[in-house]
């Protein structure tokens, strides 16, 4: 009987990777792939059509992710930060938080959680987006879930989007844009 794995950030480029590797294997897993809007047409067909089976999901609701995590056996959970979203970094939180509510209220066997170091911990430097990382993964483990983290730096996807390297003159070249004013470093 195939186990059924719930991915969190299915349209992403890290849960897309997962939900798509699990789908390979229909005789071992049924995968439901979650998204906050299931309007990302491309994304969505992809998924669609490598076997994953599309749930739109509240991520501000625990009870709407606890409908998405209904008899799963394991659930993959990647975060996502929208630094053009206000107070970004406060709801990432909140919904990590919301995630392992819901894991607990629908007893998930296994979590899986792509996490962060938390750069303040460990050199006294505060890159955000990881230390918001980083607090999900100790509130998954204050809440006694089967968790196990899973840490990757930097996704080589990421040079072809946000880190497109850019010609500045001749064959001198840049990573990706410069961060907004209100994300300069301290």
């Amino acid at each position: 009987m195939p186990k059924t794995v719930t991915v969190f950030g299915a349209t992403g480029h890290q849960g897309g990777a997962v939900a798509r590797a699990l789908a390979r294997d229909p005789a071992s897993f049924v995968v439901r792939g979650i998204t906050r809007d299931v309007q990302q047409e491309v994304k969505v067909d992809d998924l669609k059509n490598s076997g994953v089976a599309v749930i739109q999901c509240d991520l501000d609701n625990p009870n709407s992710i606890r409908m998405a995590l209904n008899d799963a056996d394991a659930c993959f959970v990647v975060t996502y930060t929208d630094f053009n979203e206000p107070n970004c970094i406060e709801k990432e939180i909140q919904r990590g938080k919301n995630i392992a509510d819901a894991c607990v209220m629908a007893n998930v066997p296994h979590v899986i959680y792509s996490t962060q170091l938390h750069t303040t911990r460990v050199k006294g430097i505060e890159v955000r987006h990881q230390v918001a990382k980083a607090e999900i993964e100790d509130y998954f483990k204050s809440k006694g879930l089967p968790v196990t983290c899973f840490l990757v730096p930097c996704y080589y996807e990421n040079f072809y989007d946000f880190l497109k390297p850019m010609r500045v003159n001749g064959n001198n070249f840049v990573l990706g844009k410069q961060p907004p004013p209100r994300l300069q470093p301290l």
